[in-house]
């Protein structure tokens, strides 16, 4: 029905100082969510890609999937912010169910009336074993280390180095930068990391 409604659209026209302009509309599903992509491609189950039509037992043969032929009016229907929400929503999943299993914490969990799980607990375990950590997170294990001795400097009682901890602070900084171009630093890591010292 709202394909026949698109089709049915007429020319706008626009009269600005003596002159006609015409707008014509032309108009794509590209904000919808998997379902609606998989009602309006008739693909068989949730599971299956709505562009080539691959279950999720094919999913891992790549070199058999990039040759499938695929689905234009599929790729019409462009990828939506929804689709990386997911993406988004599974890596936590993944991440918070690995490090219960293999660190015995739980991660980022809502704690009714009480804030979430992240506490010196965690944070200490999360950083105590850097290798575990790096695996779980894919995040470096290096830059792992560096933040670990930067949050243990900051909340220890003594008296350190100032300008000894702003280099080892702003070398992080340039790691995780030349690591991750494509993440802008959160403001509490740029806090920690840029102005530390000065703190």
């Amino acid at each position: 029905r709202v394909e026949n409604e698109i089709k049915d659209l007429r020319e706008t026209e626009i009269f600005l100082h003596g002159r006609i302009f015409k707008v014509r509309h032309i108009l794509y599903f590209t904000m919808i969510d998997g379902k609606v992509a998989q009602a309006v491609t008739n693909t068989a189950s949730s599971n299956n890609c709505v562009i080539c039509g691959a279950k999720p037992s094919e999913m891992n043969n790549i070199s058999k999937l990039v040759n499938r032929p695929s689905n234009e009016e599929a790729l019409k229907l462009g990828m939506t912010s929804k689709t990386t929400q997911s993406i988004k929503e599974e890596t936590k999943k993944r991440i918070q169910n690995q490090f219960k299993e293999r660190v015995g914490i739980q991660v980022d969990i809502v704690k009714q009336g009480t804030g979430t799980t992240n506490d010196g607990n965690t944070s200490r375990r999360f950083f105590g074993n850097p290798t575990v950590t790096a695996e779980i997170t894919q995040i470096d294990e290096i830059f792992i280390k560096r933040l670990a001795v930067i949050l243990e400097t900051i909340s220890c009682n003594f008296t350190i180095d100032a300008e000894k901890f702003g280099i080892y602070a702003q070398k992080t900084a340039n790691l995780a930068i030349s690591l991750y171009p494509w993440y802008n630093m959160p403001s509490t890591v740029h806090k920690i990391l840029i102005h530390g010292k000065e703190i």
